[in-house]
């Protein structure tokens, strides 16, 4: 999943949307926290519904608990799923540009 919240932070992924997925289902979360009832998430991992959580967002970060985060068939990345070499690099050049953008303009302007 990779959308906005839903309106009043309500999960698009709960129990009843779990128990309609095939079992041994896979659900990867990049997105919002909120996107999902980890309490269900959980559940469903115990029993067998999901196989596998990936999830670079929790509700509480860094969760406090590891009951999901910690879960043997969890994939967390703690928020750094896009933190690649190239992200980084394109990153820093939008960075400089914007920056040398912001200079040309303020040189160009009488005060």
């Amino acid at each position: 999943m990779h959308c906005p919240p839903l309106p009043g932070s309500h999960p698009l992924i709960d129990a009843e949307a779990l128990a309609l997925m095939p079992r041994g289902g896979v659900l990867v979360n990049t997105a919002r926290a909120t996107l999902v009832d980890e309490g269900a998430i959980l559940a469903a991992l115990q029993g067998g519904q999901l196989d596998i959580y990936a999830a670079d967002v929790f509700a509480e970060e860094p969760p406090r608990s590891l009951a999901l985060a910690g879960h043997s068939h969890v994939i967390a990345t703690s928020h750094i799923g896009a933190f690649t070499e190239e992200s980084v690099d394109r990153a820093t050049v939008a960075a400089i540009e914007n920056l040398l953008t912001a200079l040309s303009e303020s040189n160009g302007r009488t005060a």
